[in-house]
């Protein structure tokens, strides 16, 4: 049961893509990478949560995984919120956000890891927040900080691990009302929207396929030049404002 597969590709980038309430009753992936070059993994929204093998299905003996990559060169996997809590009945079996194929994964090439959030709930004992490897068990990772020394070079140094604040358990949209520094990511070439089509912030845009327009309300509510009316008397006076706004999907959220 996987989500998104890419098989092979050249310069493939998978954006904006959102995957919620994965479950399976044998191996479930979110996204799952099996060859390439050049590809770009960002900006994309996975939770996967539950039971894989509720009763009446066949236990679950393959570990799942939000992301999982068999095999790349020069991939780049930023600015993804991967959000991971699975049980099974197989109590030994780990289920994990994040799969890599091995420590020198990213070594002598261009891309890299960064910008992430991988959550893994802490207190479900099949959780890891990451494995290394190629095939079951892998070498697992059981929180960020030691995710973050797995690879040489080093890779996610400025990921995070906390819960996403999403608007319901299947829907991914983010529910922020503030801007928050935890979700800023990386602006990535070619990737000027979100899922909903909404402009992404060329400086600072959020992680996952959501992206929080907190930043474009001094836009909202700001008047398109300064404006200053007299009033002469204490008649009655009407006054026009004209507000700038980045797009109409953007106002309509805001007004």
């Amino acid at each position: 049961n996987v989500g998104i597969r890419v098989n092979s590709a050249t310069n493939l980038t998978l954006k904006n893509n959102i995957r919620s309430n994965g479950t399976s009753g044998e191996q479930g992936v979110g996204i799952g990478i099996h060859t390439g070059n050049g590809d770009k993994v960002v900006f994309n929204s996975i939770r996967m949560e539950g039971d894989i093998d509720t009763v009446g299905s066949t236990t679950g003996t393959g570990s799942n995984v939000g992301i999982r990559v068999n095999s790349a060169t020069n991939l780049t996997l930023k600015n993804n919120i991967i959000f991971v809590d699975l049980t099974s009945n197989t109590g030994t079996l780990n289920h994990y956000a994040i799969v890599a194929p091995s420590s020198f994964f990213f070594l002598g090439g261009t891309g890299g890891l960064n910008y992430n959030n991988y959550y893994v709930n802490a207190s479900n004992p099949q959780m890891r927040l990451g494995g290394i490897g190629t095939t079951i068990p892998y070498a697992t990772s059981s929180d960020l900080a030691i995710w973050q020394t797995r690879f040489t070079p080093a890779q996610d140094a400025n990921s995070k691990s906390f819960a996403p604040d999403f608007t319901s358990a299947t829907d991914l949209h983010l529910n922020l009302g503030s801007v928050n520094a935890d979700y800023i990511a990386l602006p990535i070439a070619g990737v000027t929207t979100d899922f909903d089509g909404q402009t992404r912030s060329t400086t600072a845009p959020y992680k996952g396929a959501d992206e929080n327009l907190t930043y474009l309300l001094p836009d909202l509510i700001a008047p398109a030049a300064p404006l200053t009316v007299a009033v002469a008397d204490s008649g009655n006076t009407t006054v026009t404002l004209r507000w700038r706004k980045n797009t109409e999907s953007d106002f309509l959220r805001y007004r």
